[in-house]
């Protein structure tokens, strides 16, 4: 593992949603794991319009990025569960 290669941003498009919000995953590289940092963010200017979490000490980057995906998934769904 290179640090200069981090932080990492993967940009998840919301389908359904409004076009103005996507998901966005940071990812950085501590000792032996790996961060995630886990919005929904306005897709002009980046702000921050909902923190879903933070996955610390992650050991596998794939797996970890899947993860994150994965919260992005299930805080949508419970939401719409939630406001139906």
């Amino acid at each position: 593992m290179q640090n200069h290669e981090f932080p990492k941003e993967f940009k998840i498009e919301l389908v359904g949603l409004s076009p103005l919000l996507i998901g966005r995953v940071i990812v950085l590289a501590q000792m032996e794991t790996y961060c995630f940092e886990i919005d929904i963010v306005q897709n002009e200017s980046g702000k921050i319009y909902k923190h879903v979490t933070t996955l610390f000490n992650q050991p596998d980057f794939d797996d970890g990025l899947n993860l994150a995906v994965q919260q992005v998934r299930d805080y949508l769904s419970h939401m719409a569960l939630k406001n139906w």
